[in-house]
């Protein structure tokens, strides 16, 4: 599934900034916790682990043995206090707390790594964004809009979020998404050139 289908199947709410857009999509595209076999959770675990190691500069000298416990046991953790996060939010759990966003820290550990991903879970901003997004995807349950209507909908957000970048304010196309929307659906004037 590319990105642009992603938005349709998971509309956005067009008011969302695009930094906020990026919690929703890390929120809809990515698989639950609970809804990951525990086998292929601990390899994940493994891999964010890992990469952790490598971005805090840890040089931990650890058996593989102790490697696979510490997954494990954060997997546990992960199905006991946060099965509703995706892996997406748990790789930028990590991430963040890699780069101290979430206090600082003298060694790796089960307990902080709880922290972090704690810490992320209860993210003021991103628990407001949240709830906008549900509360949009609500209305738009109740209004029962047409697929034209759901399209103008991102199309009027689209040109929200151009409106900022042309008047200078922080702007991120999150890859080309609003061009790729835009284009596909035929309302890029120029786009309808073939040069071939």
């Amino acid at each position: 599934m590319n990105e642009i289908q992603k938005y349709d199947t998971f509309p956005v709410a067009p008011f969302l900034l695009p930094d906020e857009k990026q919690y929703v999509l890390d929120n809809m595209t990515s698989p639950k916790i609970k809804e990951i076999e525990k086998k292929e959770l601990v390899k994940m675990v493994q891999k964010i682990y890992a990469k952790c190691k490598i971005e805090t500069h840890m040089n931990l000298k650890e058996s593989p043995e102790d490697e696979i416990t510490i997954a494990l046991l954060v997997t546990d953790d992960l199905l006991k206090f946060f099965k509703t996060l995706t892996i997406k939010e748990v790789q930028k759990a990590f991430r963040n707390g890699a780069r101290h966003l979430y206090g600082e820290y003298q060694f790796l550990s089960v307990a902080l790594f709880f922290k972090w991903v704690q810490n992320f879970q209860s993210n003021a901003q991103r628990v407001m964004v949240l709830k906008k997004q549900r509360a949009w995807n609500e209305s738009l349950q109740e209004k029962k809009l047409t697929n034209e209507e759901k399209k103008q909908l991102i199309i009027d957000g689209i040109r929200k979020n151009f409106g900022l970048h042309k008047a200078g304010e922080y702007y991120n196309d999150l890859n080309n998404h609003c061009y790729d929307y835009l284009d596909t659906n035929g309302l890029i004037p120029s786009s309808s050139i073939s040069f071939f």
